[in-house]
């Protein structure tokens, strides 16, 4: 094997100084004469162009042996090697947000569609795809009696609920007898009051989670007096777009029987162009989509194909009995924040294998190719809240750097994402090479925390170097929750 190329150890690169002492000792061997003697000599001259050139040579040896691996290569060298593991970059996508649409039964939403933040600056959405507000999709529906004396029913998720009216009864009473069956639905809460505007009573069903999934079959003495669904909207910007709950209000263009819109879900995030070293990384979130082992094909396809994931965790049981933690015999659990549920949910069902049962807090009913309906569940993490307490001591006679207590807020920020992860443990003393690194003349840095599920928790001391975080559990790291103390 060569010293120098492609060697065992990788590629080694004869450099300038090295081809330059090579052509001198062959023209010695040769002639007879040390050629180095005079650098400025004609000969000296003409070695030292002549190696030059070579030298650049093996730089673009090497420049094409490293651009064939993600870890080395840069640009679009990367996006060629990242090819390989079946994996392309993340490139830029929208803020993507369920708008709370309120209109009538049945009110079409074109695609484009604008609405507009209330905000300064004015944030513009468009709609995502044509939609509607309907009975089919809502997320809360009223249902007003129509005079006619024979059975009532509605069915509400393939459920249907009938009541026989009495003689004397009127419109409240029908609306409270269907209520009252509606009412042992899980996840559903029905209510009847009196309209004053339309001097009308009114049956209205909500979703108590404000999900969008619901579907109402109404007979023919029922009709539908307002409708609210989700409705997908996403930024005419990329990357990530965070507006205030409660603030996109104005409807910019008007559409018969859309009444109102108002946003109250967490968004899914856009991004921009993922960055080389962005890309590196979720090339190693994303390698295994090809992978034989059940838990890394699902991580990988669910970062690969669901917008807007930053943490998945995912675990199983491949045991006979109940676990510790609740999980059923052969099944799994994934633990994700962000991303849309449904997304989610197709990639488990797409790659867990037959026979393996999912569990977790979240249910997603998928229907597959050949119509069937498959139950699919899946965790979302609650947060542990960390405070955080840091003390710098300066080296004798440095004196403190200017906004210190900034760049330590930032530095612990900038690098939480590869300490905080859910369901491990926070090992505190990770931050300590980034701080030092970023903070001159420091001699010792302490760091503690305090960490509660409770976000209004006011700690008293600091006494933690490691957080401790369940399997559904997420650290979660604040700005205004690090507090930066100068010590003499």
């Amino acid at each position: 094997m060569p010293d120098y190329g492609v060697t065992d150890n990788g590629f080694a690169m004869k450099r300038l100084d090295t081809i330059s002492a090579d052509i001198h000792a062959r023209l010695k061997a040769e002639w007879g004469v040390d050629t180095t003697i005079d650098p400025q000599s004609l000969i000296g001259v003409l070695v030292t162009s002549f190696a030059d050139r070579i030298a650049e040579l093996w730089e673009v040896a090497a420049d094409t042996y490293f651009a064939m691996y993600p870890s080395s290569a840069t640009g679009v060298n990367l996006d060629n090697a990242m090819q390989y593991g079946g994996v392309i970059r993340l490139k830029k996508a929208r803020t993507v947000y369920n708008l709370k649409c309120v209109g009538k039964d049945g009110t079409e939403i074109p695609y484009g569609t604008t609405v507009k933040s209330a905000t300064q600056p004015v944030k513009t959405l468009q709609c995502a795809k044509a939609q509607t507000i309907s009975r089919n999709n809502f997320r809360s529906i009223s249902v007003a009696v129509i005079e006619d004396k024979s059975v009532y029913s509605l069915t509400l998720n393939s459920v249907t609920y009938s009541y026989t009216p009495r003689e004397n009864d009127g419109s409240k009473e029908i609306l409270e007898a269907l209520s009252a069956g509606i009412s042992e639905a899980s996840g559903i809460t029905s209510t009847v009051e009196y309209d004053k505007d339309n001097e009308r009573e009114m049956l209205t069903i909500s979703d108590d989670n404000g999900n969008s999934e619901n579907v109402l079959v109404l007979s023919a003495n029922l009709m539908v007096t307002s409708c609210t669904s989700n409705l997908l909207f996403e930024t005419l910007e990329y990357g990530e777009v965070v507006i205030p709950n409660g603030t996109v209000t104005e409807i910019a263009m008007l559409i018969d029987g859309w009444q109102s819109v108002t946003n109250d879900k967490d968004p899914v995030l856009g991004r921009l162009d993922a960055t080389d070293s962005e890309a590196r990384q979720s090339y190693i979130n994303r390698i295994a989509l090809r992978s034989d082992n059940m838990l890394s094909s699902i991580t990988s396809a669910i970062f690969n194909n669901v917008q807007g994931v930053k943490y998945i965790t995912a675990y199983e049981n491949d045991t006979d009995i109940t676990d510790e933690f609740g999980r059923p015999p052969h099944s799994i659990e994934i633990v994700v924040q962000g991303g849309t549920d449904s997304g989610i949910a197709d990639m488990i069902l797409s790659k867990k294998p037959v026979g393996i049962s999912t569990f977790g807090n979240i249910e997603n009913i998928i229907i597959d190719e050949y119509k069937n309906s498959h139950n699919v569940y899946f965790s979302r993490p609650s947060v542990l809240y960390v405070w955080v307490r840091i003390e710098l001591s300066l080296i004798k006679g440095c004196v403190a750097p200017q906004s210190f207590s900034e760049i330590t807020q930032d530095t612990i920020m900038n690098n939480v994402d590869d300490i905080a992860q859910i369901g491990s443990n926070c090992i505190l003393q990770k931050f300590l090479s980034p701080l030092y690194q970023n903070l001159s003349g420091v001699g010792y840095v302490s760091i503690k925390a305090h960490a509660s599920e409770n976000i209004n928790d006011t700690p008293t001391s600091y006494e933690l170097d490691t957080i401790t975080a369940t399997a559904r559990q997420l650290p979660e790291f604040s700005y205004d929750r690090i507090e930066v103390v100068l010590s003499d």
